[in-house]
């Protein structure tokens, strides 16, 4: 399910920004590892690849480039926030 999810983070975007397009196609690549013998130190992962493509609709290109960054900022684990609330950087200490 994360291939659908990850394309459908892409759909959610575009639709976001309010960027107008057309056929959109792609790939959604998952790779699932595992470490053994000498590498299982490394333990699992993940990893998902996207490859995307649309075409855009009138000369507007800012919805599309806010869309892409949106997808960036998913895809690296970042939270999705509006205007209103900022993520704070700083880590708590533990004592």
């Amino acid at each position: 399910m994360l291939s659908e999810v990850t394309w459908s983070w892409l759909t959610d975007a575009l639709a976001a920004s309010g960027a107008e397009y057309a056929n959109a196609s792609g790939t959604a690549t998952r790779v699932l590892s595992r470490g053994f013998g000498e590498l299982a130190d490394q333990g699992e992962s993940a990893h998902i690849e996207l490859r995307a493509s649309w075409s855009p609709g009138g000369n507007d290109m800012s919805g599309h480039v806010q869309a892409w960054a949106t997808l960036l900022c998913m895809l690296a684990g970042l939270p999705p926030t509006s205007d209103a609330v900022s993520i704070d950087a700083h880590k708590r200490e533990r004592g």
